[in-house]
């Protein structure tokens, strides 16, 4: 079992065809410039703040979020591969 600290992101890379999105033709390199999308598999507690409070995660399990390439430490755990980044590298909520 992974437990994860402070703001911190459990993800699985979601892998997905060449699509069409709003009519327009974006093939799998392009989308990779943009950075790659992960499904949340599990999150931290959240980020304690200077005053000692904590401030909770706005990202649930299930959410489809997508962050930078280079962002997130990769690793395999039971087979299957995963990343782990803060929740304040995510870019956008899917």
């Amino acid at each position: 079992m992974i437990r994860l600290l402070s703001d911190n992101l459990l993800l699985k890379e979601i892998k997905r065809e060449d699509e069409v999105v709003g009519g327009i033709y974006l093939p799998d390199f392009a989308r990779i410039q943009l950075g790659k999308s992960y499904e949340v598999i599990a999150i931290g507690p959240g980020k304690i703040i200077d005053s000692g409070a904590l401030v909770p995660m706005v990202i649930e399990v299930g959410n489809e979020v997508v962050i930078p390439d280079d962002i997130g430490t990769e690793f395999v755990y039971d087979g299957t591969q995963y990343v782990i980044a803060s929740a304040s590298d995510v870019k956008a909520v899917i």
